[in-house]
Formats: C-alpha cells, structure tokens, sequence
C-alpha cells in the first residue's frame, strides 16, 4: 500500500498473527495455554476486542472463555481499586495497602492501554 510506512504494515501483520494463534490456542478446553494464560496479566482491551469481534466466529470457545477470563479478572480488579479507594479516604487514613490494593489502579491502566504498569509513576505526596 502506497503511503504506508512498511514497518506498520509488518507490525499490524504480526499482531494479527500472534492474536490468530493465541485465540487457536484457547479454543480446547484441554489447552495448556488456557493455565498460562491465567498465570499472566491477559491481553489489553485493544486486543481483546479485536480477537472476540474479527476472530469469534472461527474461535467461538476461545472468544467465550477469553471474554469470561476477562470479566472475572476485572471483577478482582475492581474489588482491589475499591479497597484502594476506601483506604485513601480521610476517615480511612493510616490504613495500610494491600500489594494488590496499591497495584490496582497500574494494572487498570495497564489493560485499558496496554502500556507496562512501570509506565505509570505518578505520586501524590503527602500533605
């Protein structure tokens, strides 16, 4: 295509790739990549969607259990950056973090992004 930089074309080319053989790979419920899978951060939101609206049809196990995984690592996530917010409040203050509770609102940014949670470095300092 004229006009595009080679090296996006090649990018989006090998995303596609790697998105078709993950999906291919989740599709048995047997699949060892099923376990790994949950052992890891998952995908972002980007490939998420992507791999469920273009890949669904051919995966359809695969987009089932990619979106149930999803939700419930969301689930978790969710209940973390509530304990994150309850114990930031001022009534709340000299609650100790719990590592999931100070890691949450990284690892939202990270699935909404799919930037590394190092990436994200703000902090408040106290007042």
């Amino acid at each position: 295509v004229k006009g595009r930089c080679p090296l996006c074309i090649r990018q989006e080319s090998s995303e596609d790739y790697a998105l078709a053989t993950l999906m291919e790979g989740l599709e048995s419920p047997q699949s060892n990549l099923r376990a790994a899978y949950q052992a890891s951060d998952g995908v972002c939101i980007t490939h998420l969607r992507t791999g469920v609206e273009q890949m669904g049809d051919t995966y359809p196990a695969a987009a089932q259990w990619l979106t149930d995984e999803t939700c419930a690592k969301l689930e978790k996530l969710s209940e973390h950056m509530q304990g994150y917010i309850n114990k930031n409040q001022w009534e709340n203050q000299g609650s100790k973090l719990g590592e999931d509770q100070s890691q949450a609102w990284r690892m939202a940014m990270t699935f909404f992004t799919g930037l590394p949670g190092e990436r994200f470095n703000h902090k408040i300092d106290e007042f």
